[in-house]
């Protein structure tokens, strides 16, 4: 009898750990989820971030080479270059990798061109322009998990 007693107090003090453990249980893994959930958009709005500001310095090494100002031009070149070959790896979408990677093999011409202060360097930048705001033109939530209301 004794015995029994005990088994029972057992077993009811197991169910009550699991009638509260459980629920506790479930809002920690749905809470994982929505974290999940975060990081993943997270990611998507830096890459997107990522790209706007090479969309900056593009435009900036354009705006510069318009007024002439070649040097100040080459030394934005530069950065906007390097800052697309940082950029690669971060990125995820097929797209827009080999346009990066398009815009980087143009590196050469277009710092040859900036450090001869050719006129043409203009002729050069503008489809890396064009690449720039096409890549971008892509949907942003194409790059971003929707999110969920739950």
């Amino acid at each position: 009898m004794k015995r029994a007693v005990i088994i029972i107090g057992i077993v009811l003090i197991g169910i009550a750990y699991v009638l509260g453990f459980w629920p506790q249980y479930q809002k920690v893994q749905k809470s994982r989820q929505q974290l999940e959930m975060a990081n993943i958009q997270l990611a998507g709005l830096q890459a997107q971030v990522g790209l706007y500001r090479l969309q900056h310095d593009l435009l900036a090494v354009t705006r510069q080479t318009n007024q002439k100002n070649y040097g100040q031009a080459s030394a934005l070149s530069t950065k906007f270059f390097d800052g697309v070959r940082d950029e690669l790896p971060r990125q995820t979408d097929p797209k827009v990798k080999t346009a990066l990677q398009s815009i980087l093999q143009q590196r050469d011409a277009v710092t040859s061109a900036l450090a001869k202060g050719d006129p043409g360097a203009l002729g050069l930048l503008q489809p890396l322009e064009d690449t720039m705001f096409q890549v971008l033109s892509e949907p942003i939530a194409a790059s971003v998990a929707p999110s969920s209301t739950n």
